[in-house]
């Protein structure tokens, strides 16, 4: 705590002076004779807290903190009186003054009234951040005032150490954690619009992961389930994401709950789309072992050797369904699939039949490796064997080309009237095939992306300062206005004109 002190007795100030260097850890920033003195140094230095002598000489205690109270300086303040001006400092209490002490000082008690300041000026500082801000503090646990910080969050939350609170701990996949802003601004409208009551939504801090914090659920035992039904199905709009759930009492142990949390994030390789990982899921997962098939490796590069096109593909399917649709480990299907890759690269280096497959090997290794899913790795070892049996001359990550087309011509007519049967017409394939195939490579469905797409040109132009919000809708591809502003909070978390005065303050 800062502390300027007014006083004009040399005795007394040193005295107060020794009391604090020596017993405290507070900082005396200036010391002043008198209260013209003292104004001049408040307003310059402000300070936390003001101690401060009544009778003075040029101006006394009561008139410098009027005149700093009227120019609206905030500090706390106490104020030296002697027992004949005693109803006089009764004045002090309508100009910041939280307390005053009788001359001469009793060391205790003027202890005791220091650190009973330290605590409200604290106590003031934690209620001007958010609830959210608040729980990142104490979770990170790096604040000096995390006693404070939890007290005060029980009386926020409404909770003590018997209360139930649940936990939803969500990771967007890789592709998407650049968009946590649009998953925590989907996630608190979800919140608002289920009425789920109590709720909070927020980035971990230090990770690319959100944290959904719900007190008092003790009655609330659908939560789950509609979390589960509701929520995760919506983010799908922005991007695929994994979901961790827990139950605790109370929040004293919310730092190591969520980094537990975070390590069972990983069994959802095997589970379904929308499954939310909870202990009793986990208890549920029976990995299995698995032999490399090494027999299948061998047929096919010996079919490939033969020119048998078919019967390279019968034997890769094979292969895929015995690694990808098998219940073996995370780790288990990532390495097999790895394998499988660099071995048959390097047995076909010299086939020239069979096109140059090796020129992607780093494509489909860092695609295995990143694979969040065994659906991914599944897809990823599909498209390698189709590699390996197009003809000499075929593109071979047609998939992947077809979507880079797709991208392509969104660019170029992102202010029209796009749909998803026009870019299938284009590309030559149903909507339904480009759909699925857009989704496989993106993360993310065509709708969302293209919505995505718009609202990051209609960002630029906003900061231009150029065009009114109408005008940017229109030029992205929004004809209603309205519905442009509700799309452009549900992405941003902030209306068009919001996003620009915060830009421009930011600048």
């Amino acid at each position: 705590m800062k502390i300027v002190l007014v006083e004009d007795e040399n005795k007394t100030r040193n005295g107060i002076l020794h009391i604090i260097e020596n017993l405290t850890d507070h900082e005396v920033i200036g010391t002043a004779e008198n209260g013209a003195e003292g104004y001049e140094m408040v307003k310059e230095l402000r300070p936390d807290l003001v101690i401060s002598d009544i009778r003075m000489p040029v101006m006394d205690g009561l008139e410098m903190l009027a005149k700093l109270h009227q120019e609206k300086v905030k500090f706390n303040a106490i104020l030296l009186t002697g027992y004949s001006d005693f109803e006089y400092a009764r004045k002090a209490l309508q100009l910041q003054v939280v307390d005053y002490l009788l001359k001469p000082l009793d060391v205790e008690e003027f202890l005791n009234t220091l650190n009973k300041i330290q605590t409200r000026i604290s106590d003031t500082k934690i209620t001007q951040v958010s609830t959210e801000q608040l729980l990142a503090n104490y979770m990170e646990g790096t604040g000096e005032d995390q006693e404070s910080v939890h007290r005060l969050l029980n009386e926020i939350l409404h909770v003590n150490e018997k209360t139930e609170v649940s936990l939803f701990l969500l990771a967007p996949r890789r592709l998407f954690e650049d968009r946590l802003k649009e998953f925590v601004s989907c996630l608190k409208e979800l919140m608002e619009s289920l009425c789920i009551e109590n709720s909070y939504v927020m980035p971990v801090p230090g990770e690319k992961k959100i944290l959904v914090v719900i007190a008092g659920t003790e009655r609330n035992r659908t939560l789950k389930q509609r979390f589960q039904m509701r929520v995760l199905p919506e983010l799908d709009d922005i991007g695929p994401c994994s979901c961790v759930y827990c139950s605790m009492h109370g929040i004293e142990n919310i730092s190591g709950t969520v980094r537990e949390m975070m390590k069972n994030l990983s069994y959802g390789f095997s589970l379904p789309v929308h499954t939310i990982i909870d202990d009793a899921v986990i208890k549920s997962i029976r990995y299995e072992p698995l032999e490399y098939p090494e027999h299948l490796e061998n047929s096919l590069i010996r079919e490939m050797r033969n020119g048998n096109r078919k019967k390279v593909a019968d034997y890769g399917e094979q292969f895929i369904r015995q690694v990808a649709g098998s219940r073996a480990a995370p780790e288990t299907i990532r390495e097999y699939a790895l394998r499988f890759i660099a071995n048959v690269l390097h047995a076909v280096q010299d086939m020239k039949e069979w096109g140059n497959p090796e020129e992607n090997a780093q494509y489909f290794m860092e695609r295995v490796l990143s694979g969040e899913s065994r659906e991914e790795i599944k897809y990823q070892l599909e498209k390698f064997v189709h590699a390996l049996g197009a003809d000499s001359g075929e593109e071979v990550l047609t998939e992947n080309g077809m979507i880079m087309n797709v991208i392509s011509y969104i660019r170029g007519h992102y202010k029209e009237d796009i749909t998803l049967s026009e870019a299938a017409r284009i590309c030559r394939v149903t909507p339904e095939y480009l759909s699925k195939i857009f989704y496989k490579e993106m993360g993310i469905n065509f709708s969302p992306f293209l919505q995505n797409f718009r609202i990051s040109i209609a960002k630029r132009m906003l900061l231009t300062g150029k065009h009114k919000v109408y005008e940017v809708a229109e030029a992205v591809g929004f004809h209603d206005q309205k519905y442009f502003i509700k799309v452009f909070k549900k992405i941003c978390g902030v209306t068009p004109s919001e996003y620009r005065k915060e830009s421009k303050y930011a600048d």
